[in-house]
């Protein structure tokens, strides 16, 4: 067997790669089967082929960890690029690498279908057939009773596990309605037994948690747990983790250690009340949960659910006052008892009404007499979707067959090209048959058995092309609203949407939003469904559907702080874009990528993307959005100060003005100004900065841009208190922080309360000044950014030593600089190890201190580290 055949078979081509996981075992197979050449062997051959393929010289060369990385497991992403260089310089053969490509992609898709998730605010109702189970709802509703609460209901698949706790929960809140939140749901799917699917991360439940109740996502999986139970214990919320694959992934989202499961807490009270449902028992019975297994409905239970349905609709044989005890009896032995089952022959019973009850069960009965396992339930969905009509059955096909956990009926009615008022019809028809179920107003969900038949069935069903036009039209109507909610978004904040290469839908007046309120509570309540439409867009042939969403989802995804999600949606686009050779696309996710990047202090991976995109434009006008090039020069520009390349990027900035100012692009040239004003002071080049801010504040304001005019305000005042011009500065950060906080710009909001904090301090008045102080720390904490804290921190401390509280000015900078990356933001650091100086009265470690801050100062370009070199110089005299 030759090494090429060796390398071929080391990936199991026939099967699905078992996400990133499986994508770096079957590249360490690869490496085995060629030989196991050093890492630095890989980098080399890669080197090579770049060269052979006329890659510029400063591009040829691949960071050896990048491919150390790729063969590494726990990896969340990819380099898409370097995963594929990697197989090829292993040794697999060309023909196959566009195969390889797309099982990479595959298992990104995998790995971040993961990360999608939204937390419903409320539990749903539960279903209106829901009876029985008296036991396990009296021990249910009695375990939530008290503020603390730990609950593992167990069963199979159609056991009625996730209705009894929302009926246990209705049940609570019904009992108490003036207790207000307390006993209020906090529901969200874990996908613990999903089919084509994956289960939640549990970072990704713990965000999407915390965000639901307007609490922070950063920090570690543990710091999210505790901030996850502490929000419970404060509300009174039940957490409900439904579907959960084990106890490890429920772990993972609440925390592993005694706060959780010995039901201590760290905090003041108890754990909280968290309930589970799973097809799984927890590992160890005595870790302090209360489990409740629910076994199959016995005949009184079955009869209960089916005189729901013969309500509505008498047999032959008249409605009469229940239903026989044999036709129970035998049906809860038919069908397990489970009440999924017992509830599709009722939904029969009702819609056929020229059946006998009996007879109903007759035909069950046989059709189980040859399954095997739990077919008797499959058996059931069988014959219910075989009753269907024709409208009925395709609409259950498409929502099993589309990759959402919910349908709202304006998708529907896109699927099916009906209106609304159909859509709606053919939802009710699904309901009444216990084949869907009414989620929340306007949506329907599938139960995980129910959404796999339906996927089979149209598999077998419908052409791949005509499902591949369903989830097209599905799509496309979802981006045209998200473009629509944008530019409703961006006009209320005086902000201009982006350029684009395609016309923008036609008006808003259609769109339901009264408001840019609304829109953005759409954009919010549909998020986990548009990241999912755009993750599976390439799969489904409409790679450039990935793209639109993603442009048109990252302005909103930045403003409201959706960061991690909105990164990856950027590098899966970015990575799609290089794939397909779409320029266009590429370039607009590469900046969006870096752009996120550049903000969350992780320069280096940001520049990757900006050089990438940097090549595109060599020659501006091969883009549809030539004027990108100033925008790409703006955001490295960010980077270079944050390197302290200081004149280079004060060059690339004032390059980037020109460009925008000959293309007549307001807002572009609006951020080119306010970006060259930074550089300049960081610079110290005052005068400059001033005639800058100057320009900018005129251009603003006969554009009326609001967004720009605050922006520029506070930047003015943080000069004016560099100039001492203190009244001054305290008059543009007031106004600056009023523009701001009505445009809903938090960044800008702390910044203003910080830079007049500093000046009301020079000023003299303190006590303003620790109000202003508090207000922004408290803002800084509430956003969840850790460089926009770390800057407050800074002038905290030093409204704290000045305070006469060194103690409390050092524990400041301590927790300013554990909020600093690694190797980057030496400016800020170097003021903080400055100030970390001046508050030492030992005159070596004093020294040693402000060392390190000359050097940080130094680094960042900073006009600072002149002043402190001087300093020191003539300290040593």
């Amino acid at each position: 067997m030759t090494a090429s055949a060796d390398l071929t078979t080391a990936v199991d081509w026939d099967s699905a790669p078992a996400g990133l996981d499986g994508v770096s075992a079957e590249l360490r197979a690869m490496r085995s089967a060629a030989g196991g050449p050093s890492y630095a062997e890989i980098v080399r051959r890669i080197v090579r082929e770049r060269t052979a393929r006329g890659v510029p010289a400063h591009e040829r060369r691949i960071p050896r960890s990048t491919v150390y990385d790729c063969f590494r497991d726990g990896r969340r992403r990819l380099d898409a690029d370097a995963v594929g260089e990697i197989a090829l310089a292993l040794g697999l053969p060309p023909p196959l690498a566009e195969r390889w490509s797309r099982r990479v992609r595959q298992a990104q898709a995998a790995a971040t279908e993961a990360s999608i998730t939204v937390a419903l605010d409320g539990a749903p109702a539960p279903v209106p057939y829901f009876a029985g189970r008296r036991a396990e709802l009296d021990t249910l509703v009695r375990s939530l009773g008290g503020p603390d609460a730990r609950i593992w209901i167990t069963g199979m698949a159609g056991s009625g596990k996730t209705q009894l706790v929302l009926a246990a929960l209705h049940r609570v809140q019904a009992a108490a309605p003036e207790a207000g939140e307390t006993g209020r749901g906090l529901f969200i799917d874990l996908r613990g037994r999903p089919v084509d699917s994956s289960p939640v991360e549990p970072a990704a439940a713990q965000r999407a948690v915390l965000r639901a109740v307007g609490r922070d996502g950063a920090g570690s999986g543990e710091d999210r747990a505790e901030r996850l139970l502490g929000s419970l214990r404060e509300t009174g919320r039940v957490l409900v983790l439904d579907d959960a694959v084990d106890d490890a992934q429920v772990r993972a989202v609440v925390g592993p250690g005694p706060s959780f499961e010995s039901g201590r807490s760290s905090g003041p009270g108890g754990p909280g009340r968290v309930v589970v449902t799973s097809r799984s028992r927890p590992e160890d019975d005595a870790a302090g949960w209360t489990l409740i297994a629910l076994e199959g409905m016995g005949p009184e239970e079955v009869a209960a659910v089916l005189q729901h349905f013969l309500r509505s609709a008498p047999t032959p044989a008249g409605p009469g006052p229940g239903v026989a005890a044999g036709v129970a009896e035998r049906l809860a032995h038919v069908s397990g008892g489970l009440p999924l089952a017992v509830a599709l022959v009722g939904g029969r019973v009702a819609t056929h009404p020229e059946w006998t009850l009996a007879e109903h069960v007759d035909v069950m009965e046989e059709g189980v007499a040859a399954a095997h396992l739990d077919e008797e339930l499959r058996g059931a969905l069988t014959l219910s979707y075989a009753d269907l009509p024709q409208d009925a059955a395709r609409l259950l096909r498409i929502a099993a067959d589309l990759p959402l956990a919910e349908l709202d009926m304006g998708a529907a009615a896109a699927a099916l090209e009906v209106s609304d008022g159909r859509a709606t019809e053919l939802a009710g028809q699904l309901a009444d048959r216990s084949l869907a179920v009414h989620r929340r107003p306007g949506r329907i969900t599938l139960h995980s058995l129910v959404r796999a038949s339906g996927r089979a069935w149209a598999r077998q069903t419908d052409p791949p092309r005509v499902r591949r036009e369903v989830f097209g039209r599905v799509g496309w109507q979802a981006a045209r609203r998200v473009w629509n909610a944008y530019a409703v978004i961006a006009h209320s904040m005086d902000d201009a949407p982006r350029r684009t290469a395609f016309e923008y839908p036609a008006g808003t007046a259609d769109a339901g939003w009264a408001d840019a309120e609304q829109a953005g509570a759409w954009l919010q309540s549909e998020l986990a469904s548009l990241l999912s439409l755009a993750h599976a867009a390439p799969e489904w042939g409409h790679p450039e559907l990935l793209f639109r969403l993603s442009e048109g989802l990252s302005w909103w995804m930045n403003l409201a702080g959706h960061h991690n999600e909105a990164l990856r949606l950027h590098e899966a686009a970015a990575d799609v874009a290089v794939q397909v050779a779409d320029a266009d696309a590429l370039a607009m996710a590469s900046l969006d990528a870096g752009q996120l990047l550049a903000h969350r202090d992780r320069p280096e991976e940001a520049l990757r993307h900006f050089r990438r995109a940097t090549r595109l434009v060599g020659d501006a006008g091969e883009l549809s959005d030539p004027g990108l090039l100033g925008v790409i020069l703006n955001m490295t520009a960010l980077i270079e100060v944050r390197r302290g390349d200081l004149e280079t990027a004060v060059r690339d900035l004032r390059r980037a003005v020109r460009i925008h100012r000959e293309r007549g692009e307001v807002p572009r040239r609006l951020s080119a100004l306010v970006n060259l004003g930074v550089a300049l002071s960081a610079a110290g080049r005052l005068e400059e900065e001033d005639e800058v801010i100057h320009s900018g504040l005129e251009l603003a304001r006969a554009h009326g841009h609001g967004l720009f005019l605050a922006n520029l305000l506070v930047n003015r005042a943080h000069l004016r208190v560099s100039q001492n011009r203190l009244q001054e500065a305290l008059a543009d950060a007031d106004r600056g922080v009023r523009e701001a906080r009505s445009l809903d710009s938090p960044y800008l909001v702390i910044a203003g309360d910080g830079t007049a904090a500093s000046a009301l301090r020079r000023l003299g008045d303190r006590q303003a000044a620790e109000r202003r102080m508090a207000r922004a720390l408290e803002a800084a904490e509430a956003l969840g950014d850790a460089l926009t804290l770390a800057e407050q921190l800074t002038i905290a401390a030093e409204l704290a030593d000045g305070g006469g509280s060194p103690e409390r000015a050092l524990a400041l900078l301590e927790r300013a600089e554990g909020l600093l990356a690694e190797g980057s933001d030496h400016a800020l650091r170097g003021r903080i190890w400055r100030h970390r100086g001046n508050l030492c009265e030992d005159e070596g470690e004093r020294s040693r201190w402000l060392a390190a801050a000359l050097r940080e100062l130094e680094r960042s370009g900073s006009h600072e580290a002149v002043g402190l070199r001087e300093a020191l110089e003539g300290a040593a005299r």
